[in-house]
């Protein structure tokens, strides 16, 4: 093998919603033999058009947080 089994990636730019047909066409070339991920911008809003259009089997999220209450991590909208 080549040493490594995945590729992270944007599609040459710096969110991945905006690199979709690059990534689209690392899966088809990639062709099974390498998983490419999807990364840099995808969040819970973008992660569906994301994978339904490139044909991603995995994807790369950050853990950031909208909000704090005494270092606790709060859901999105939630005040407390």
């Amino acid at each position: 093998g080549l040493g490594f089994e995945r590729i992270l990636t944007s599609g040459l730019v710096s969110k991945a919603v905006q690199g979709k047909e690059v990534i689209k066409e690392m899966v088809h070339l990639a062709n099974g033999q390498l998983q490419i991920m999807a990364g840099a911008g995808v969040n819970a809003q973008n992660v569906q058009e994301i994978v339904q259009s490139t044909g991603v089997k995995v994807v790369h999220l950050s853990g950031k947080c909208t909000s704090k209450q005494n270092n606790v991590c709060l859901e999105r909208g939630n005040n407390g």
